[in-house]
């Protein structure tokens, strides 16, 4: 009987430790290795590790608490479809567009496994994620203005040769306030302004 309470007891502290060490992943922010990247979010992050697993903190805190808010007072309703993925899921995603579509295609929609931006936890998917979504008046807020809030829309219409995917207005890239607006206001994808590449080596 002892072994068994020890054993049980062991694996409660086991979970417990494991849930501390994924909340602290998470606040110290995972994924924020883009030069210029500083947070502008000083307010409560307690409940988004909880409703958001695996997305940035400070992103995700920004967007519902001001983003969401204001887009709100403008009567434009926003909501998260797809956050964090991890590399299992992508995997599993990609590979069935290329069965469906072939390689060259999913390429142009589908990040590989270990290159998409949604495991780094900075990227979102918003509302619809697909074409019908190009126009609406969703769309149109988003990319009017979710560089004040620290979000850029990652690829641009007619940016295509330049960051590998097609237009995806609903795919938003959380960089912090000051990088966004700067990014934002060059014109520029990421790639340029940064003057990198985001082509596969194969």
């Amino acid at each position: 009987m002892k072994s068994g309470k020890n054993s049980k007891l062991k694996t409660q502290y086991l979970k417990f430790f494991c849930l501390l060490f994924c909340l602290v992943s998470f606040s110290s922010g995972y994924g924020q290795r883009e030069r210029g990247w500083k947070s502008d979010w000083k307010g409560d992050c307690s409940e988004v590790k909880i409703l958001e697993p695996g997305l940035d903190v400070t992103g995700v805190a920004v967007f519902k608490n001001r983003l969401f808010l204001d887009a709100k007072k403008d009567n434009i309703k926003l909501w998260i479809t797809s956050g964090f993925r991890s590399y299992s899921l992508q995997t599993s995603l990609y590979n069935n567009y290329v069965l469906k579509d072939g390689k060259e295609k999913a390429d142009t929609y589908s990040a590989r496994p270990g290159h998409s931006e949604h495991q780094t936890g900075l990227a979102m998917d918003l509302n619809i994620v697909d074409s019908s979504f190009e126009g609406t008046k969703e769309a149109i807020w988003i990319a009017d203005n979710c560089y004040k809030y620290g979000f850029i829309i990652r690829y641009p219409k007619g940016k295509e040769e330049i960051t590998g995917y097609k237009y995806e207005p609903w795919h938003v890239r959380y960089l912090g306030k000051e990088l966004s607006e700067k990014v934002y206001k060059s014109g520029k994808t990421l790639e340029e302004y940064l003057n990198i590449t985001s082509k596969y080596s194969e």
